[in-house]
């Protein structure tokens, strides 16, 4: 979870919760780790280096390990919340495990913009 230090985030987080899924809120200071090492996965180091930047502000949800059925009912239990929406959202794959957050961000935003233009 990326910038949900919210009522939104509390939301999102008893979502998470009541469905048994593990929470990772990453600070700006960890953007230029690579996901997966935040997310836990084997084989994948982290940088140990600091951001020290502005970073981004937006919210951001990356999802590991989900089937398509969890995402769906996450989703769906998203929308029944009256959280609202998290616009950039991400599941980790074999290509995006490396990159830090900054390089997800800037894709998933250009993903975004060219979907609502």
């Amino acid at each position: 979870m990326y910038n949900l230090d919210s009522e939104k985030g509390r939301k999102i987080k008893m979502i998470c919760l009541k469905m048994k899924l593990r929470i990772i809120m990453v600070s700006s200071g960890q953007y230029l780790e690579p996901i997966g090492s935040l997310a836990g996965v084997s084989g994948i180091e982290p940088a140990g280096t600091v951001y020290e930047g502005n970073g981004f502000g937006d919210e951001m949800l990356v999802f590991k390990g989900f089937d398509n059925g969890t995402l769906d009912r996450f989703l769906r239990e998203l929308k029944a919340s009256g959280a609202g929406k998290v616009s950039l959202k991400a599941i980790l794959t074999p290509d995006n495990v490396v990159w830090s957050s900054l390089e997800l961000y800037e894709e998933l935003k250009k993903e975004h913009e060219a979907l609502n233009s």
